[in-house]
């Protein structure tokens, strides 16, 4: 019987360990890859809701959305003054 490592990486780390066949090998690596297929889709059908719901926020309260990107903008241009006089000043 033929013996051959492997690694594993899952959700929760990273496993090792040995298969008694290439056959289980591959198996499993039939297996991994079927979840890894499932969670892409989640993933992906996750961000568009993110995105149909970020629609559906602008259209019923335009002004809302333009005075937040104006915000954060803004936020984020002090940020990045601050942070640039602060490193020239050592």
């Amino acid at each position: 019987m033929q013996r051959t490592a492997f690694k594993n990486a899952t959700g929760d780390g990273v496993v090792q360990g040995i298969v008694a066949s290439k056959e289980a090998a591959s198996k499993l690596l039939v297996e991994t890859g079927a979840k890894m297929r499932d969670l892409m889709k989640r993933g992906r059908h996750t961000a568009e809701g993110v995105v149909n719901e970020a629609a559906y926020k602008i259209k019923h309260s335009p002004f809302g959305s333009v005075g937040a990107a104006f915000a954060v903008g803004t936020l984020a241009g002090v940020l990045t003054g601050l942070l640039i006089s602060r490193n020239g000043k050592r």
